[in-house]
């Protein structure tokens, strides 16, 4: 590849060196950024890289990764989806799994099809995504043994080539619809001049209707070679052990002999601004997206580390200001962020995205270009930088206090990135250390500098996408330009920055007390409190996640217990109060004041409770609480974050009602309700916004979240029990209370007793929706929900085996078994899937046929073993989560479930036999199911 100094790769350095030009360097910050030391790297002679971690989140777990440094850009013009074709075929038959074995057997052995054994193709690599359990030496060499045959051995064998052909066009249909009719518009632009457009690793359907079978066989000769490959392991493993295995196995793999070029393609500069306004009838939301691009400057050295950070920072800062926006009154803002990003393997991107109002894209294609000449021209405050070096402090103070805790597969797509794209791993510890030590070193005169090289008029692309409406004005690519020139013209005043105030709460709140205190015996570890106003507070303390604690505090009704009209106001009262803010702050003061710390919390009112989640860690678990006790007695009113709140989600709904999958799940559920007027909505109309009141929804919030009476609070995560019980009295014990004794009202809704079919037509994709539900009353119980879970598994496996790898005609489907507690205790079972319209009936009754086979009985010990196994699996690793204990202990207080139940489970996975599940069969797949079926126009 020709890497002259053209004007483009000038600009590119020249703005690469904004930090040498004003600051001095020391000589360390030119040397290479080190290695974790906990990773060990090596290279086999035959070239092939490996990556060894040992990290025990989750126990008794390996993730395996196969990272190929080859995609759809090396396809040859007879190749063009190859790439992606290939990557099928690895689970389609190799020298040591004959068709579908490798599947198979991974599900025997707990590995889900889709949820755990994965792969992606795209431009430049592909990757091959497999844990493993590691309790058995025999299952981590049968999964060494599957890295080694994808790398070299895969037998692409001519029918089963013609087989996934049929999935591969059904993978292409699934991404039918206008956000995908309108990437292929504007990806000629942003990828100006480069060989990405002609490239996507979907391919062409033509050709993968119709290739020879040597084209794909040429693309895995010339590309999957150990020169190109990586090996990653991270998890539960013994090092020494699993290095000598893995030179052991992959060190034979043979070298190429005088191999392909492995070429890196470019994205080249454009002095001119490039323009594209992408419009579809099926668009689901309205955008405007600003790029500026640069040739991309890997990062290898401190002054290149130093570098990341301060553009982090000029990011944080122009966000900030950018969701400033989306709090004012009438804002075309729906949502905003800005950011760098990549082009590939050599150009990087600054960019300023945003959905908007369909009806306000030229002001909000002005916001954008304002806030970024605001940036540009006048660069940032000392304000804005202490609150985003605080933002940004706090993220990588996270990650060092989790740095002993942190699940493997996070780690591993850290060491696929390094191995890409020589992303730099210099482990949790060392980035902390690096960040505390050079965030104050970063002034505002060179962050502003900084903002200057990231922000010009060369190499500027501006997209937009929109609904196609003969109503709607969208401004054409002319207008775009114009708007371009006097946005340059008119002159932009500095920001304005705002003076907080220091505290969330000026007084404190009068404590109450703990008047009871018990350990559980079924529970080791866990406790239970209850507080002088009634609450109880449930408390689990774990080690998962250093820096993390959760936080569920519920109590019953929720809006079953309102009227209709004040439960249309329910489904929305809590995101309008969030908008508004509490106490004095609005919402934009309250982020400022947030500014680096980790207090999420989100109140909520669902059908039979209300309540608040919190997600914080032990430093900030005093503002986390004060937040909540907060929006329960100080929750903050404003008609203008009503108005704000009800535009933005305007203009995110206004168009999704013209996308096919919403428009089948929206009647999915008009016919699983039938229509009643208390059913959930799935997807708010315009008209459903435009009558909501602000009043009315904030009076359905006081009377719903700000009464405490029979609160429950679970907590679990990394807790001091000290400080736990201080802050429980001072803010938990606090919350009012008025006695009231609810509990949720049965509303009526109730699955159809009678067969219940429809055909509509949607959409001009050649792709139909097909959904089949079944219903019904159900005793809630540990057991019910274990055994009905076993049975969607059962079902989602025939259903791929079937659907899927026999007869080609999905790409992807399963059964979706869940189970309600109150009021009405009841079960659903849901198969859904895309697939050509011709195809519907077919598919229709393969489905039904492998329900009849269940109640048969046609279940073998084979399909039984990959049922229990998973859920054997999948309990090991959820007993390793905050979020599985505050769900489960939630779940078992509230719907009084028997606490030994936790603790039984197992053995309740154990007992499980087809004789269960060929009985549940009959008994949940009745007549009375639901049929939907979506037709294109």
């Amino acid at each position: 590849m020709n890497k002259s100094l053209t004007p483009w790769r000038i600009a590119g350095l020249l703005a690469c060196l904004w930090l040498c030009l004003t600051s001095s360097l020391s000589a360390q910050n030119q040397t290479a950024i080190p290695l974790d030391p906990q990773l060990r790297i090596g290279i086999l002679p035959n070239g092939m890289k490996y990556y060894l971690r040992q990290n025990s989140r989750p126990e008794k777990r390996v993730e395996l990764r196969l990272a190929v440094n080859a995609g759809s850009l090396l396809e040859d013009e007879d190749q063009l989806g190859l790439a992606h074709f290939v990557e099928h075929m690895c689970f389609n038959g190799t020298k040591n799994f004959a068709k579908n074995e490798i599947v198979s057997y991974l599900q025997s052995v707990g590995v889900a099809f889709g949820a755990d054994l994965n792969a992606y193709t795209s431009f430049d690599e592909t990757v091959y995504i497999l844990p493993i359990p590691t309790d058995k030496p025999e299952i981590v060499q049968q999964g060494l043994q599957i890295l080694e045959d994808w790398a070299h051995l895969v037998s692409f064998e001519g029918e089963e080539i013609d087989k996934e052909r049929g999935v591969i066009v059904e993978e292409w249909r699934s991404r039918l619809g206008g956000e995908e009719r309108m990437m292929r518009q504007y990806l000629p632009v942003l990828y100006y001049g480069s060989r990405y457009p002609e490239r996507l690793p979907i391919g062409d359907v033509e050709l993968i209707k119709n290739f020879k079978h040597e084209a794909i066989r040429r693309y895995y000769n010339d590309w999957y070679r150990p020169d190109l490959m990586a090996i990653m392991a991270v998890g539960d493993i013994d090092l020494d052990q699993m290095e000598a295995q893995i030179k052991a196995q992959f060190g034979a793999i043979p070298t190429k002999q005088n191999p392909r070029e492995r070429t890196v393609f470019e994205v080249p500069g454009h002095a001119e601004t490039l323009v594209k306004v992408a419009k579809d009838k099926e668009a689901n939301f309205t955008t405007v997206r600003l790029y500026y691009k640069h040739p991309l400057k890997p990062t290898q050295t401190l002054d290149d580390l130093r570098n990341d950070l301060a553009v982090e920072l000029v990011s944080q800062m122009l966000n900030a200001r950018l969701s400033e926006w989306m709090q004012k009154e009438g804002t075309p803002l729906v949502s905003a962020s800005a950011g760098d990003g990549s082009l590939g393997r050599e150009s990087s991107v600054f960019q300023l995205f945003s959905a908007t109002n369909e009806s306000k894209v030229r002001e909000a294609l002005k916001i954008l270009l304002e806030e970024a000449k605001r940036a540009r021209i006048h660069g940032f405050t000392e304000g804005e930088l202490v609150r985003a070096q605080k933002v940004v402090l706090q993220r990588y103070e996270k990650a060092y206090k989790d740095r002993n805790t942190t699940e493997s597969a996070r780690l591993v797509n850290q060491y696929i990135q390094h191995f890409l794209t020589q992303q730099p791993i210099p482990g949790a510890e060392f980035m902390y250390a690096f960040v505390q030590e050079q965030l104050p070193n970063l002034e505002l005169s060179m962050l502003n500098s900084l903002a200057q090289s990231l922000i010009s008029k060369e190499n500027r692309v501006i997209i937009v996408t929109a609904p196609e409406k003969e109503e709607l004005e969208i401004p054409t690519e002319e207008d775009i330009q114009k708007i371009i020139k006097q946005v340059d013209i008119n002159r932009v005043e500095p920001y304005q920055d705002k003076v907080l105030a220091d505290k969330l709460m000026t007084a404190l709140p009068k404590p109450g007390s703990i008047k009871k205190t018990k350990n559980l015996s079924e529970l080791p570890g866990v406790q239970h409190w209850v507080l002088s106003n009634g609450v109880e507070v449930i408390v689990k303390p774990t080690k998962f996640k250093d820096d993390e604690i959760l936080v569920y505090a519920y109590t019953p009704g929720g809006y079953s217990v309102l009227t209709e009209e004040q439960q249309r106001h329910a489904f929305f009262a809590t995101s309008i109060v969030a908008e508004g803010g509490i106490a004095e702050f609005d919402n934009t003061d309250l982020q400022k004041m947030l500014s680096g710390k980790n207090a999420r919390v989100t109140p909520f009112i669902t059908t039979t409770n209300q309540g608040i989640n919190v997600s914080t860690n032990p430093t900030d678990l005093e503002t986390a609480l004060q937040l909540l006790h907060l929006y329960i007695t100080n929750p903050r009113y404003s008609e203008q974050a009503f108005n704000t709140w009800r535009d933005k989600t305007a203009g995110i709904v206004q168009n999704l009602g013209a996308n096919t999958q919403f428009y089948f799940l929206v009647e999915l559920n008009k016919l699983f309700y039938q229509d009643h007027p208390r059913a959930p909505i799935v997807l708010p109309s315009v008209e459903i916004l435009n009558s909501l009141q602000a009043q009315t929804a904030f009076e359905v919030y006081k009377n719903r979240l700000c009464d405490a009476s029979k609160m429950t609070v679970v907590v679990a995560g990394n807790v001091d029990e000290t400080q736990l019980r201080e802050l429980s009295v001072q803010y938990l014990a606090s919350l009012p209370v008025s006695n009231r004794k609810e509990a949720p009202k049965d509303l009526g809704l109730r699955f159809t007793t009678q067969p219940l079919s429809q055909t509509l037509q949607k959409g001009s994709d050649p792709k139909s929706y097909v959904g089949i539900a079944y219903g019904g009353s159900m005793p809630y119980s540990t057991q019910n929900i274990l055994k009905l879970s076993a049975l969607g598994s059962l079902l989602t496996n025939k259903l791929i085996e079937q659907l899927r790898e026999e007869i080609g005609g999905v790409y992807g489907t399963g059964a979706n078994a869940s189970l309600t507690a109150s009021p009405n205790p009841s079960y659903t079972v849901v198969v859904s899937f895309p697939c050509a319209p011709e195809n519907v009936n077919t598919l229709r009754e393969a489905v039904f046929a492998e329900i009849a086979k269940i109640q048969q009985g046609q279940i073998s010990e084979k399909d039984m073993t990959k049922v229990t196994e998973t859920l054997k699996r999948d309990w090991e690793t959820n007993q390793q989560r905050n979020q599985f204990w505050v769900n489960a202990l939630s779940d078992m207080f509230q719907h009084k479930l028997p606490l030994s139940d936790l603790k039984a489970y197992p053995s309740y996975i154990d007992e499980l036999k087809k004789e269960d599940l060929q009985a549940l069969a009959k008994q949940v797949f009745q007549d009375n199911r639901i049929e939907l079926v979506v037709n294109p126009e």
